[in-house]
């Protein structure tokens, strides 16, 4: 019985932010009404989640960070949660870029801002991916060395 009360609080506390932000947008709610319902919902500390939760439900990139920027997060942790929710960040940062254009921000303070963010990640060969080692492989076995030929008949030895 207890198992099944702590399985239910538990997937309860994992699941709402979705749920409501799929129900705002159908509902007819605006994607910054949902980023803002969702937003007071978990008292404004889960930018990742719902950026998260709104790429799943369908929502552009562009259209999650103008309702980010708009609903007062800052550039950085848009562009982090961007990032988290696996959103490469050239394409983070075009879309705060644009974002902020749309909405009239000081274009020049939010490139700073991008490019700050992008200048503190952790470099790596192929762009903001974890680098993976390769692993290393076993050697084949040797194969047994066959028995030298000897003819012994005619008819083994090539006319040639």
């Amino acid at each position: 019985m207890m198992r099944k009360i702590f399985t239910g609080i538990l997937l309860a506390a994992s699941l709402p932010a979705f749920a409501d932000i799929a129900a705002d947008l159908s509902s007819g709610k605006s994607v910054q009404e949902a980023y803002q319902a969702a937003s007071a919902e978990c008292g404004g500390n889960c930018d990742e989640q719902i950026f998260a939760d709104m790429l799943a439900a369908g929502v552009a990139v562009e259209s999650i960070t103008q309702a980010a920027l708009a609903s007062g997060a800052d550039v950085a942790s848009v562009m982090s949660a961007a990032t988290k929710a696996g959103v490469s960040v050239a394409d983070a940062g075009a879309a705060v870029q644009q974002a902020a254009g749309n909405l009239g921000m000081d274009v020049a303070a939010v490139d700073n801002a991008v490019t700050s963010f992008i200048t503190n990640q952790p470099a790596t060969a192929a762009g903001n991916e974890t680098p993976q080692q390769a692993p290393v492989l076993p050697a084949p076995p040797v194969p047994e060395t066959p028995a030298p030929f000897n003819p012994t008949t005619p008819d083994d030895i090539s006319p040639i």
